[in-house]
């Protein structure tokens, strides 16, 4: 596995997975398995069968109405295996197509410059999109770690048009390495560079781009063309940045710098610290509109914690919803710190968005396998979902997380 980039901040191990005991490893598919509310999460170093070290990567389905977790290893016979898979989303069907599962893997494709995978969430079978190793200079990729996918319609977050574009960021391409931001057009699967954060036309320089979100509205992307993107070591003294970048001509403005004081929230004084995860309170919530961040590495004792930022009030407003190291005396503890972290908006059994997301924590948990945690956006309290170091299926590096819609 190449390492993250040194500016990232955060930490990945060495791909070496000490051979493990049976957990009844299963080829399922996912057939009568995916509701709405249910949870995938990805796993970027999983090994290929119980005793072997090489990875394959695999996806584990946390069931919320019963709590039941399982799981689909990437086999060869249902299409390319993982090696660093990264970033997933859920793209729920629509009136002219079916539902999705999409998937980053950070070292697939050609020269493992990474690729963008399709996942049948009915059979299982995966077929590459689009290959960040194949196309000119301005196309390649170098590590791609997050896909996002919205309708061109839509009400409360369900798909009434499918999307035009999937939009990849790469945390690693661009100009001087310091990242991109993709487009993969779904009816040909062909690439185009939107944003190049190494290039001061567009606007301020990004570091290390690493997630991204839209906010919501009835009519989705008609009315809003922006998408809102972290970068881990952007802004002042390489704290981390939060951008607003424009889908049509890649330009980018500086929603939040996390380097300076944003509202109430403080420059994190850990030099480690930096945003690896965003996601947005979708209609019918309370809060809606407003960004949520995890930042890495920060709060009372750097284990992490998640923001909440509103980029409409001037100044933009911020405030701390829970410091994960409040929780640092639980057995286990939540959280490791992101290492590294993703962050999704819970939905219940109907699809209808909850007022609490989701936040997991690679190297957090029992034997730092891994946790999925419950967070309520208004009084910050956490519940833990899924330990990966607890019982079968175990986990090793549990990064992508999405929700079924």
């Amino acid at each position: 596995m190449r390492s993250l980039h040194q500016r990232s901040k955060i930490w990945l191990p060495l791909l070496s997975v000490t051979a493990a005991i049976s957990l009844g490893y299963s080829r399922i598919s996912f057939a009568q398995q995916l509701v709405p509310g249910d949870i995938l999460s990805a796993d970027a170093v999983a090994p290929c069968a119980p005793t072997q070290h090489s990875a394959c990567g695999q996806l584990y389905v946390i069931n919320r109405q019963s709590g039941s977790t399982t799981r689909q290893v990437f086999h060869p016979e249902k299409g390319p295996l993982g090696s660093n898979v990264e970033g997933i989303t859920y793209v729920p069907g629509t009136l002219a197509s079916a539902p999705t599962i999409l998937m980053v893997d950070g070292n697939g494709g050609t020269g493992q410059r990474g690729s963008l995978t399709q996942i049948d969430p009915t059979t299982g079978t995966r077929q590459v999109l689009s290959d960040f190793g194949v196309g000119d200079s301005k196309t390649l990729g170098l590590y791609p770690i997050a896909v996002y996918a919205r309708p061109l319609l839509s009400l409360l977050g369900l798909g009434l048009l499918p999307p035009t574009d999937y939009w990849v960021v790469d945390a690693m391409a661009g100009t001087n390495n310091l990242g991109a931001l993709f487009s993969v057009r779904r009816t040909d699967n062909s690439r185009r560079l939107v944003s190049d954060f190494g290039d001061t036309s567009q606007g301020p320089l990004g570091a290390y781009p690493n997630s991204i979100v839209a906010r919501t509205s009835l009519l989705g992307a008609l009315l809003d063309n922006y998408l809102y993107m972290t970068d881990a070591s952007a802004g002042t003294n390489t704290h981390g940045a939060i951008f607003k970048v424009n889908t049509i001509d890649g330009t980018r403005q500086l929603v939040a710098d996390l380097g300076q004081p944003v509202g109430t929230c403080p420059v994190d004084p850990s030099p480690l610290s930096g945003p690896v995860a965003i996601a947005v309170a979708p209609l019918g919530v309370t809060n809606v509109g407003k960004l949520y961040v995890l930042n890495s590495n920060a709060g009372r004792l750097g284990k992490g914690v998640l923001l909440e930022i509103n980029p409409d009030s001037q100044p933009v407003s911020c405030k701390v919803v829970h410091d994960f190291s409040d929780d640092a005396n639980s057995i286990p503890p939540l959280a490791a710190g992101f290492q590294p972290g993703a962050l999704e908006w819970e939905l219940n059994g109907s699809g209808t968005p909850t007022n609490k997301l989701l936040v997991q924590d690679g190297d957090g948990g029992t034997n730092h396998l891994g946790i999925l945690v419950e967070v309520d956006s208004t009084s910050g309290a956490t519940t833990i979902l899924n330990d990966f170091g607890v019982g079968a299926p175990q986990g090793y590096l549990p990064i992508g997380l999405a929700v079924v819609r």
